[in-house]
């Protein structure tokens, strides 16, 4: 990208603030004084990293949840938590199985939510503590999925913590399955012997903020060929989509 592509962005995006309402190409065009195709590729690329959202109907674009997020700041730590409760609450009943959400911060994922395990086993409150990203299928999937993440993964060093961590050229074969499929799954990478199913949470437009994830021992989670169980990932699946509904009426 030149310096010309980032001023005419930065053009581009005031533009869309000022308008108070969705903008065309052929406004965007004649704004920056560039080709029809050339503003066509700048709106689209905005859209792709979450600072524009397109409307269906009329093809017009107005400012996404990127760009909000950039004026306002990563979403609170404790609205997250309260309108999120209720699911992930429901999430650990249903599967049986201990339940986190999680925000990235920097190259850690930060537990802002964390649902015991429904049984008498002895468990600790991690509210609070740091999963390493790249070790944790909450991680990957904030790596994966979130601008910020995705700038994270492009210049840190991750390190080894167990003989299955993913580094280097493997790490970046499971990030780009997580863009297809929306869902990681760790297996002993982070403690050997747990394993960890994540999928991502959205707020309003596409733009990810968090991810909620089932973490527990990797027999109980995983079936014989190290894949997520898909009673499991059903249920994860399902919360998401939840708790991203009430993200997007709440944030």
């Amino acid at each position: 990208m030149t310096l010309r592509s980032v001023e005419r962005a930065a053009v581009l995006l005031r533009l869309v603030a000022a308008q108070g309402g969705p903008i065309g190409v052929s406004d965007v065009a004649a704004a920056l004084g560039v080709a029809k195709s050339s503003a066509h590729e700048l709106l689209r690329t905005l859209q792709e990293v979450g600072f524009l959202d397109q409307d269906g109907g009329t093809g017009r674009y107005r400012l996404g949840e990127g760009a909000r997020r950039l004026a306002q700041g990563p979403p609170d730590t404790n609205l997250l938590r309260s309108l999120a409760t209720n699911c992930v609450d429901a999430l650990a009943a249903r599967s049986g199985e201990s339940a986190y959400m999680g925000v990235l911060r920097g190259a850690d994922v930060l537990v802002v939510h964390h649902v015991f395990r429904p049984d008498d086993s002895s468990q600790r409150v991690e509210v609070g503590e740091r999963h390493p990203a790249h070790a944790s299928a909450m991680g990957q999937v904030l790596l994966a999925l979130d601008p910020a993440g995705q700038a994270v993964a492009r210049t840190w060093v991750p390190v080894s913590l167990t003989r299955r961590t993913l580094i280097g050229a493997a790490l970046s074969a499971r990030l780009a399955a997580v863009r297809r499929e929306q869902l990681a799954c760790a297996v002993g990478e982070r403690v050997p012997e747990l394993a960890e199913i994540a999928v991502p949470l959205r707020g309003r437009g596409p733009s990810v903020v968090a991810a909620v994830a089932l973490i527990g021992h990797s027999d109980r989670l995983t079936d014989a060929r190290g894949r997520p169980r898909a009673a499991l990932v059903a249920h994860v699946r399902t919360a998401a989509s939840a708790i991203s509904a009430d993200l997007a009426g709440g944030l």
